[in-house]
């Protein structure tokens, strides 16, 4: 869904966009990361800030939680999606004859490989090529290279095996029919990147109000983290909200309500990991405007029209 933007400024930097300098182009500004299955966007970034931005919301793929919930999402997620999100788990195994082995999901069908790439854990069809390679430069006969092969697939995962004088390789470990773990140690995303969402939300809502200068505050906390400040966001109030009562589901939404008297954006991913952003310098609006986004469908449902506010 497009909203429509006339404004010639970035909403995050304020400078003005088009102007013929590099990394001033106007880009698609999506509000919810379209790597996690976002639609909702408009034309109010420069390309420098988006692609900062997006640097940094893509954080939000790598989220633990957000993680376990696309794991039990998978059947119902657009595979460009959920495929992406998974291939960030991180697995593990303790086998007996190797130590602790550590997988994670191919991104292409899910189906786990080895993680540390060393000697032993090198993807057996790249071995196998590098097999036919040195035969090859060996200018080794078409029925040898055949039989060579043959005798390569036979060998035992994690056997050496010579190549030709004086060259060898180690058959790599197969995880095939392998028991693994989850390692549940990947990072919790930081809360900038709520921040971000809401406030390009927040954007789409208030639009020409967005440039006033008691947002200043919001653009200088999102300009110094893509510049580099990781705790510039910690200071901001932001709610987060776990509904463990609430079933997860491929559904991301976003709602500019009141709470507690004041202004504030709901940002809800998966409908189950939820971010309430307080917005302390706006007066709260009378009526709840919201989006929602249906990642199995693709439908989309939004009430972004006028905002009247007390």
């Amino acid at each position: 869904m497009k909203i429509d933007w006339w404004d010639k400024r970035c909403i995050v930097c304020v400078r003005q966009r088009d102007t013929g300098q590099e990394g001033r182009q106007t880009t698609r500004g999506h509000v919810i990361p379209e790597s996690i299955g976002g639609r909702l966007w408009s034309p109010f970034l420069c390309k420098d800030c988006n692609s900062k931005m997006g640097t940094l919301e893509d954080k939000l793929l790598g989220d633990v939680s957000v993680i376990g919930v696309v794991e039990q999402l998978l059947p119902e997620l657009p595979p460009k999606v959920g495929l992406n999100i998974h291939s960030r788990a991180g697995y593990f195994r303790d086998d007996e004859q190797h130590g602790r082995l550590y997988a994670k999901p191919r991104r292409d069908d899910g189906g786990l490989e080895l993680s540390t790439m060393d000697e032993k854990t090198r993807r057996d069809e790249d071995v196998r090529a590098e097999v036919r390679k040195k035969l090859r430069a060996a200018s080794v006969a078409d029925d040898q290279i055949k039989a060579k092969l043959a005798e390569y697939d036979a060998a035992s995962p994690g056997q050496e095996f010579e190549i030709v004088p004086g060259e060898r390789v180690r058959k790599p470990i197969s995880v095939a029919g392998q028991a693994f773990s989850r390692t549940w140690d990947e990072p919790i995303v930081p809360a900038v990147v709520p921040l971000g969402i809401a406030y390009l939300f927040l954007a789409c809502c208030i639009r020409e109000e967005i440039y006033e200068a008691r947002f200043d505050a919001v653009r200088e906390v999102l300009l110094q983290t893509i510049g580099g400040a990781a705790d510039a966001a910690s200071k901001w109030t932001i709610d987060w909200l776990r509904t463990p009562d609430v079933p997860v589901a491929a559904l991301h939404g976003l709602a500019f309500e009141e709470v507690g008297g004041e202004a504030t954006v709901r940002v809800v991913i998966f409908r189950w990991l939820v971010w309430r952003v307080h917005f302390p310098m706006l007066e709260p609006p009378m009526k709840r405007t919201h989006y929602s986004r249906y990642l199995e469908t693709g439908d989309e449902d939004a009430n972004l029209g006028h905002i009247v506010r007390a």
